[in-house]
Order: structure tokens, then C-alpha cells, then sequence
């Protein structure tokens, strides 16, 4: 498996980078709207949410799984986005409200 590394600070993409795994082309991530923190890396993005619940107390309607590139380019698509409970019923993230809830914690914690 891919090293999985927990962001909750700010720190730069090429330091990033050389530590999580790629596939092909991008980062797997998963973002934690309750806490404020992003998990990054692993093979899969159920990785990186198992590590994130064991880490502290926080719901899955909370996390959300991305794909991020070097040019900043963020797919929004991952299984366990599949949340028909709170209304989200395929890969990607239906709500643009959470889309960019997402998006504004990627660039936040993340310096391109």
C-alpha cells in the first residue's frame, strides 16, 4: 500500500508529492469537512477515510473522496462519495455546495 499522510497545516505540493503514491497522474484524496483536514495517498480512497474515522471521531457523511492533479485540476469521483442516505447516489459529488466545500479545504491546506 501507498503511504497515506494526514494534512491539517498548510504545506507545499512538491513536498506532497514525492511521499504519497500516484496513480498514474494524480493524488487519491479524501477531505474531512468537519475537521478541516485532508487524507492523501493510498491505493484506494477507502484507505484514506478508514484512516481518518480511526483517527478521530468524525461521520462518513463528512468525508469526501477526490482526485487531484499537479495542475490543480480536482475530480470529484470516488466510491465512497456513494452516499444515497444524505443524497449523493453515484461516484461524484452531486452537491455543488459540497464540491466546493471541498475544493476551498484542498487550496487551503494545499501551496501549488
Amino acid at each position: 500500500m501507498n503511504e497515506i499522510l494526514i494534512i491539517d497545516q498548510v504545506v507545499k505540493f512538491t513536498d506532497i508529492k514525492d511521499v504519497v503514491g500516484w496513480h498514474s497522474d494524480y493524488i487519491k484524496g479524501v477531505a474531512d469537512l468537519k475537521n478541516n483536514r485532508l487524507s492523501l495517498g493510498g491505493d484506494l480512497h477507502a484507505d484514506g477515510e478508514q484512516l481518518l474515522i480511526s483517527q478521530i471521531d468524525t461521520e462518513n457523511e463528512f468525508l469526501w473522496g477526490f482526485n487531484l492533479y499537479p495542475d490543480q485540476n480536482i475530480e470529484f469521483e470516488s466510491l465512497i462519495n456513494i452516499k444515497p442516505r444524505f443524497g449523493n447516489k453515484s461516484i461524484e459529488i452531486a452537491s455543488s455546495d459540497i464540491r466546493e466545500s471541498v475544493k476551498k479545504l484542498i487550496l487551503s491546506l494545499i501551496l501549488f
